[in-house]
C-alpha cells in the first residue's frame, strides 16, 4: 500500500509528526466535547437525526437554486479592471 515507504525518506518525519499531533490534538478535543456537561444537550438540539432527515432536502434544494444562478465558469472567471478614480497610489 506504501510501496516502500521509509521514515528516511526526506520529509517523512515530520509528515508523520504532523499527522500523529494532528490525531492526537482532535482526539482529545472530541474527548473534551462529549464528557462536557453540556454535551447532551448540544448532541439534542444540533445532531438530531430526525430533524436532519426532515430539513435536508430543503437545505439541499436551496443549495441547488443557488449553483443554477451561478454563470458558467468561461464567464464568471473573466478578469475585471478596477475602476480608475483619479487619485495617486
Amino acid at each position: 500500500m506504501l510501496g516502500g515507504f521509509s521514515l528516511r525518506d526526506e520529509g517523512a518525519k515530520g509528515v508523520a509528526l504532523a499527522t500523529l499531533s494532528t490525531l492526537l490534538v482532535l482526539g482529545l478535543l472530541v474527548l473534551a466535547a462529549t464528557r462536557s456537561a453540556y454535551w447532551p444537550q448540544f448532541k439534542d438540539q444540533f445532531l438530531n437525526r430526525q430533524v436532519f432527515a426532515a430539513t435536508f432536502p430543503g437545505i439541499l434544494r436551496a443549495f441547488k437554486r443557488l449553483y443554477d444562478d451561478v454563470p458558467d465558469a468561461p464567464e464568471s472567471t473573466a478578469r475585471v479592471e478596477p475602476e480608475r478614480t483619479g487619485m495617486a497610489a
